[in-house]
């Protein structure tokens, strides 16, 4: 005689609430869903938040006259970026920035224009504590993935084998103490 002792028709038992499918969706929810990320272009007009109005207004009128550019010939961005941004880590490259996703990366200003614009919208200035950006949205790649019904039933088994793995252990300890006690008698 023997006893078949399976870890499988375990799993198949075990009940799984919604709830903790719902909680494995949102602990794992980055291999499911890849936010939205956005790809810009900047010219920063650097002024010192504690500067006296007048260097304030003369930046904010530098970049007025840039936001005028670039709005009568987009195709200048790059050029003008290079030649005017005071951003030293993207002005050598045309104003480009990385992809970015709404995490707060960026100042909260600059991150509200960005993510209220379209592709290939040019806003500014927009005053952050660094001075005045003129912001220019390259590239938008929408957010994609699987939601929770699409990964529900795959979610609902992991957790049944997980929690089978742990019943199995369990059981299989108590059932070796058995077979061992009875061998004894």
């Amino acid at each position: 005689e023997y006893v078949v002792f399976s870890a499988q028709k375990l799993a198949e038992g075990i009940e799984v609430k919604p709830e903790e499918i719902s909680a494995l969706y949102k602990e794992r929810e980055a291999e499911f869903i890849q936010k939205e990320q956005r790809q810009a272009s900047h010219i920063l007009i650097t002024v010192d938040p504690k500067a006296p109005d007048a260097d304030k207004a003369a930046a904010r009128k530098k970049a007025e006259g840039l936001l005028a550019q670039v709005k009568a010939d987009p195709a200048k961005f790059p050029e003008l970026a290079k030649a005017n941004s005071q951003d030293p880590a993207s002005a050598a490259e045309g104003g480009k920035l990385d992809f970015v996703t709404k995490e707060g990366l960026f100042t909260p200003p600059f991150e509200e224009a960005l993510f209220k614009m379209q592709k290939g919208e040019i806003v500014g200035p927009v005053e952050t504590e660094f001075g005045y950006h003129i912001i220019k949205l390259d590239e938008l790649n929408p957010q994609r993935g699987k939601s929770l019904a699409e990964v529900s039933e795959e979610l609902k088994q992991q957790i049944q084998k997980r929690k089978a793995g742990r019943e199995f252990a369990e059981k299989a300890e108590v059932f070796g103490d058995l077979v061992y006690d009875q061998s004894k008698g």
